[in-house]
């Protein structure tokens, strides 16, 4: 017969893998159903890190009454599982606002007629909840673009137009453009 204390240790063990089981098959499932992706523009020397959700059907931007995955006005990672990473290998002005070589965290509070880009320092980390704001260096606002194709998972491009160069943003029929242009050009 088993003592007390082996039948508690074994029913322990037995719950911790339990957990772990869980926890491992959501994150495997969870990067299936919105895989990582790398966009890079080495002329600037810019990557981009993310997960791209789908749409599946659901109304991505809208009110909190429409039942929009993506409320205006409330944070959003800018993709899926983690934190959108944006990295420089030269200084750079991100839609008006200087940011030096190194990697930045994205987050939106997207709006109806634009969304509000947030960069913050913390770079490497879960983008479910918000980052720690006062980490942020600033924030810039960028109009909406109604297309007429939905996208049907979120796709960040980098696009040149004449002598401008733009992270583009797209989700549904919603599209952002960020104009970028490395420091001293």
């Amino acid at each position: 017969m088993m003592s007390l204390k082996k039948k508690i240790f074994v029913g322990v063990g037995a719950v911790l893998l339990v957990i772990i089981g869980y926890i491992s098959y959501i994150l495997l499932t969870t990067r299936s159903l919105s895989p990582a992706e790398e966009v890079t523009y080495q002329e600037q020397g810019l990557r981009i890190n993310y997960g791209r959700p789908s749409k599946k059907g659901r109304l991505i931007f809208g009110t909190m009454a429409e039942g929009a995955l993506l409320p205006f006005g409330k944070y959003w990672r800018l993709g899926a599982n983690e934190a959108t990473r944006l990295t420089l290998e030269t200084d750079m002005d991100f839609g008006g606002q200087l940011l030096s070589k190194g990697s930045y965290s994205l987050y939106a509070f997207p709006e109806a007629d634009y969304w509000v880009i947030g960069i913050n320092t913390e770079a490497d980390r879960w983008g479910a909840s918000p980052p720690d704001f006062s980490k942020d260096l600033g924030r810039i606002k960028v109009q909406v673009i109604e297309k007429s194709q939905p996208m049907e998972q979120f796709t960040i491009n980098i696009e040149e137009s004449g002598s401008e160069v733009f992270v583009v943003m797209q989700w549904d029929v919603t599209q952002i453009r960020v104009p970028i242009k490395a420091v001293g050009q």
